[in-house]
């Protein structure tokens, strides 16, 4: 079944994902360097966004980075995340080498840290 997400839903359901695999992600040790595998929910999640929406792939991508940043010291950096295990593990190789490109540049300008 396929069905369309109105956007105040698809905000609601991507932001409490975000808090759900931040605190994953902590607990299971996440830092800076080593962020680990990020698991399967999330590959899925970064496939389906990528596939439907690239600019808002962008937008979770550094949602998902700063709430990371608040809770680690050293903050994790951008290459941490897009480093992490299985982050692409639903992505083509392509899919996710475009995704990676282009995430380089934009999250780090979305999470403001570089101007």
């Amino acid at each position: 079944m396929t069905t369309t997400i109105p956007d105040a839903v698809r905000g609601h359901l991507l932001s409490g994902f975000i808090d759900s695999e931040t605190r994953t992600l902590l607990q299971y040790g996440a830092q800076r360097g080593n962020m680990g595998h990020v698991g399967g929910p999330m590959g899925r999640v970064v496939a389906w966004l990528w596939r439907s929406s690239p600019n808002e792939t962008m937008s979770f991508l550094a949602d998902l980075l700063i709430e990371l940043r608040r809770s680690t010291n050293p903050p994790i950096e951008p290459n941490d995340l897009l480093g992490a295990q299985g982050l692409g593990s639903f992505l083509t190789a392509d899919e996710f080498a475009e995704l990676t490109e282009r995430a380089r540049d934009e999250v780090p300008r979305r999470c403001g840290l570089i101007p």
